[in-house]
């Protein structure tokens, strides 16, 4: 997946074996296009490093994510809660948190929640987007999500998902993270689904895509 690499450490081997070309016979404009076409390198394999350490720890998430629930509640890698509200209009209020218990940024990375009705019914289905700028470890982000009274159809089953798209090799290719399934009924717009975050970081770093299937 990276054999670029192997590529740039001998382009970068070839431009270190004709500076010392240069050095035996000095040519300042020669040796100083040398020098760039060096950093230029360099800059590559730094993100060639960058990318695969971003994939591996995408890879390690989705692995951890995917564990059964009980393997997952002494580290949990990412928490998320939701809490339902009912406005006047009969729409609903849908409150979220997400926080990042991992040692990792979340940086690029988008969350989506998709709504479908516990009874099979595709045509009422529909989910939201947003995408998350930075979450640096430790950190718990919330927003909201708004859901028009003639899409909600209760009991409906949220599934929640993290998603990255990365450039390999120039083919974009998307990693999707399982977080987990909430089942939310008339009840829970008296009780939270779970409880509600009392300390959540907000800030400018979302925004909100709506999609309706």
């Amino acid at each position: 997946m990276f054999s670029d690499e192997e590529d740039l450490a001998e382009e970068l081997s070839d431009i270190e074996d004709s500076e010392e070309l240069v050095e035996k016979a000095p040519d300042n404009a020669e040796f100083h296009k040398l020098m760039q076409k060096r950093a230029q390198v360099e800059k590559r394999m730094n993100d060639v490093d960058e990318l695969a350490r971003q994939i591996k720890f995408a890879m390690e998430l989705r692995r951890g994510m995917s564990d059964c629930y009980s393997n997952r509640t002494a580290s949990f890698p990412i928490e998320t809660n939701l809490e339902l509200r009912r406005l006047a209009s009969g729409s609903l209020l849908v409150l979220f948190s997400i926080r990042n218990n991992t040692s990792y940024d979340l940086i690029g990375w988008s969350f989506t929640a998709s709504f479908v009705p516990a009874a099979a019914d595709d045509s009422s289905s529909f989910s939201q987007s947003i995408a998350l700028d930075s979450l640096a470890p430790g950190e718990e982000f919330s927003s909201e999500l708004f859901a028009a009274q003639q899409r909600i159809r209760l009991p409906m089953i949220v599934h929640l998902r993290l998603a990255k798209c990365f450039n390999i090799a120039g083919e974009q290719k998307h990693i999707l993270v399982e977080l987990d399934r909430e089942y939310l009924s008339l009840r829970d717009l008296i009780y939270p689904a779970k409880p509600t975050p009392q300390s959540a970081v907000n800030g400018d770093r979302s925004s909100v895509i709506g999609k309706e299937h």
